[in-house]
């Protein structure tokens, strides 16, 4: 072989790509030689270096692991249409180019050789086999690039800057342009598209130009003759002599389109001639259907045919049947939707056995009845129930029409019309069910309903409730006046009231009263509103029977009354006990005031005198110690228990007085309870910070005295390590206006702080002074103006006490 000959070998099954192939490669380069083996075979081939393999990847299950065993040679790749990922994989993996067929075998793109890329590139061993006297052709694969272009099947170009710079053969014998005047300055390229389709080329021309990809789409060329050419157009951004541009290849498909125009106009006439077919088979159906099974009687067919024309025609089915009554009872024929509804075949059900079989079972006993008055020769309308094939329960509704015989009065056959009624049965039944949640809910409504004509007045239905209310029949308030259910002497009140409210149409709630038919009036509560059916306007009252409720609200107001004067009696009682205790602790703290003096002049006397230890001794500690000691125990206790009687009769005092109700200006009243308690923030050096606050509603004394005692609680509870602050804040709500006192004080722990507003509960009796009934009083200041009291606190951070009081 002589020495500058370039060896490409050729791996492929297919005897047209391999013939392809060998007339792309060979006759542009007289050098080269070409050989071919199948895929399975390529093994014994790699003993001889070649300058590059084209290795068909249509066939083979791992094309990867051939081109990893084919590494340094160059490769070049054949892969379907519909599997370009296979060509993405192959690129990734070293593959110096890509063919790509179509499913005819077709070339549809080729991407363009990097001839330098692929010469640096080159494999060692070619690279020393070309110092021996056998290099690469310079630009051989630019010419296999070449030769393939010349010899595609389909239309290839390369329009650089907007100047066609390539077209191969293809172009020139399809088109009828000359490569001159396709490669001529002022030639262009758009006028080959039919104008119908200059705006897809346009868009997709510019989807290129900004580097986006564009899938093949389908457009129209015209040739230098005019002819229209249908074509599929499959575009590429390339870079062309060191310039983008855009490699073109046009598949021809105006012979498919003729075929699928062809098969589209056979498909028509085909549809048609079924469509016309078909009337004429319904038209000999519809023929066959009139005619009766006895031909020999021409004129008693002739009458039984018009009889069952007469009788089918004047229903509305969906479908119809004819039951011959001889022996057996054959079904002669079923026409019309019969297999829709029930799901079986006509030539399924061909005996009356047949037919009965999917009837439900509980509706035997009416086909039983049917078929007597049937063959009594009555015509019969009935409904019933089957099953169908896929298990669906459906009712029908069955017109059997008897046709008899004049001569032997015998019935020969029944002519059935059928109709599919279970979208209307279930409409009735869900009406139905809907009318009896209805009447239950309206009879069952809580209250009495009453519905009047707003015409008449006339009441058109009531329910149950209404029945007890006024102990009158139902029959007996329909037809009533609605002012007739009231007492006579307010009769002219309600009805302006009434024509008030049709006139206004709005809802009305109001109290009334309803004559019962013993006499009695009953108090109620109505709540009415015009409401329109279609074009009738009614007015529906909704009477709730107060009866109770006015009974509750007296005995609220007996029990209020009591408790009052239970109330005035307990205040009564703690100022008689309150007075009555006081008299004995005056005595008892004098006496132990008087009892101290003696104790010291028994001192004085123990002192003065010389007396003998044994006895001096046990009479000083007595003297100087127990008698002290008790007389302090008994003056705190009488301390205590005075405070004890000041607090309960303050406690008593508040349900006491009537409320004097006004706007509070709270701003001016912290001010002022700030003002007592000056010598206290001044002497722990408190600092009270009063933010802007809203205005509340109630007694000025009384939430005064809140805000003192939750002020001064706050001051009393600071923690001494760290200097106090204490600050106060309101913000409103729709209902009431929020008051918030919050210090950094010492704080309540999470087991005290729910009994805090608990009468004589102190959270450190040891610490702070009081009786523990400042937050009670607060509360029940608080609950006299429907009000509330609640606090946040943590242990060793402070604390914070919200006071909700009425808007202003």
């Amino acid at each position: 072989m002589p020495e500058n000959t370039s060896r490409v070998l050729i791996v492929t099954r297919c005897d047209r790509d391999r013939k392809l192939l060998f007339e792309a490669i060979a006759p542009p380069n007289p050098r080269a030689h070409v050989p071919s083996c199948l895929p399975e075979d390529l093994k014994a081939h790699l003993s001889t270096p070649f300058n590059a393999v084209v290795l068909d990847c249509t066939a083979l299950e791992n094309p990867a692991d051939i081109i990893r065993n084919l590494a340094p040679t160059p490769v070049i790749c054949m892969v379907d249409s519909k599997h370009k990922e296979v060509a993405l994989d192959a690129l990734r993996q070293g593959v110096v180019d890509v063919i790509v067929k179509d499913e005819f075998g077709l070339y549809l793109d080729i991407v363009p050789l990097k001839v330098q890329g692929l010469l640096a590139a080159r494999p060692r061993h070619l690279a020393e086999a070309g110092a021996a006297g056998t290099p690469p052709l310079p630009g051989e694969y630019e010419q296999l690039a070449h030769s393939l272009f010349e010899h595609s099947p389909n239309m290839i170009f390369i329009n650089a800057g907007g100047r066609v710079v390539y077209a191969n053969h293809k172009s020139v014998e399809l088109m009828g342009y000359s490569r001159q005047a396709f490669y001529a300055p002022d030639f262009n390229f758009l006028d080959l598209i039919a104008p119908e389709c200059l705006d897809i080329v346009r868009l997709n021309w510019g989807r290129h130009l900004r580097g986006q990809d564009v899938d093949p789409y389908d457009y129209t060329l015209i040739t230098k003759t005019g002819r229209r050419i249908e074509a599929v157009m499959a575009s590429k951004l390339i870079q062309y002599r060191g310039q983008q541009a855009i490699l073109g290849i046009i598949t021809d498909i105006s012979h498919r389109k003729r075929i699928e125009e062809q098969l589209t106009r056979a498909r028509t006439q085909l549809e048609q001639r079924i469509k016309d077919r078909t009337e004429e088979l319904v038209k000999t159906n519809e023929s066959l259907l009139v005619e009766i099974k006895d031909r020999q009687r021409a004129e008693q067919a002739l009458r039984q045919s018009e009889e069952r024309y007469r009788s089918i025609s004047s229903l509305t089915s969906d479908y119809v049947y004819a039951l011959s009554c001889e022996e057996g009872y054959a079904v002669e024929w079923i026409a019309g939707a019969f297999e829709k509804i029930t799901g079986y075949q006509p030539a399924e059900i061909t005996t009356l056995d047949h037919w009965l079989k999917i009837v439900h079972p509980e509706d035997l006993r009416i086909m039983k009845e049917l078929a007597e008055k049937c063959f009594s020769g009555k015509a019969v309308e009935c409904e019933y129930r089957i099953r169908t094939r896929q298990g669906q329960q459906r009712w029908l509704q069955d017109h059997v029409h008897p046709v008899v015989d004049e001569q032997s009065g015998r019935v020969t056959t029944l002519l059935g019309a059928v109709r599919d009624i279970t979208e209307r049965k279930q409409a009735l039944d869900a009406l139905k069910e809907s009318e009896l949640k209805f009447k239950t809910i309206f009879d069952n409504a809580g209250g009495a309903i009453f519905i009047a004509d707003t015409e008449t007045g006339i009441i058109l239905e009531c329910n149950a409730e209404a029945e007890k209310l006024t102990g009158l029949p139902r029959s007996t308030l329909i037809g009533l006046h609605q002012t007739q259910i009231h007492p006579p002497e307010e009769a002219e009140k309600y009805a302006a009231k009434f024509r008030d409210h049709i006139a206004k149409d709005h809802l009305l709630d109001f109290e009334s009263e309803i004559r019962h038919s013993d006499g009695r009036r009953i108090p109620v509560w109505i709540s009415s509103q015009c409401l329109s059916f279609t074009d009738h306007r009614v007015l529906m009252g909704l009477f709730l029977d107060t009866s109770a409720k006015r009974r509750a609200e007296e005995q609220r107001v007996r029990l209020a009354d009591i408790l009052e004067e239970k109330n005035r009696e307990l205040e009564s009682i703690i100022h008689v006990a309150s007075h009555d205790f006081r008299t004995p602790l005056i005595t008892i703290a004098g006496f132990a005031g008087e009892l101290q003096r003696s104790a010291r002049q028994l001192e004085d006397l123990l002192a003065s005198k010389a007396l003998p230890d044994s006895f001096a001794k046990p009479a000083s500690t007595i003297v100087s110690q127990d008698i002290p000691e008790a007389v302090g125990l008994i003056t705190a206790s009488t301390v205590k228990l005075n405070g004890l009687l000041d607090g309960l009769t303050r406690l008593a005092r508040l349900d006491h007085p009537a409320m004097e109700m006004s706007c509070i200006d709270m701003n001016a009243m912290l001010e002022e309870i700030l003002k007592t308690l000056t010598c206290q923030t001044r002497h722990r050096q408190v600092q009270v910070r009063i933010e802007p606050l809203p205005n509340c509603w109630g007694d000025e004394q009384q939430i005064n005295q809140v805000f003192s005692n939750l002020l001064g609680n706050a001051l009393s509870y600071l923690d001494p390590s760290r200097p106090g602050l204490v600050t106060a804040t309101g913000r409103c709500t729709e209902d009431h206006t929020i008051y918030c006192i919050e210090d950094n004080g010492i704080g309540i722990d999470a087991h005290n702080l729910p009994h805090i507003f608990k009468m004589y509960y102190r959270v450190d009796p040891g610490k702070t002074e009081g009786q523990g009934l400042g937050l009670a009083i607060v509360r029940r200041i608080l609950s006299r103006h429907n009000g509330k009291v609640w606090a946040e606190s943590e242990e060793k951070r402070g604390s914070r006490f919200f006071v909700a009081l009425p808007n202003p």
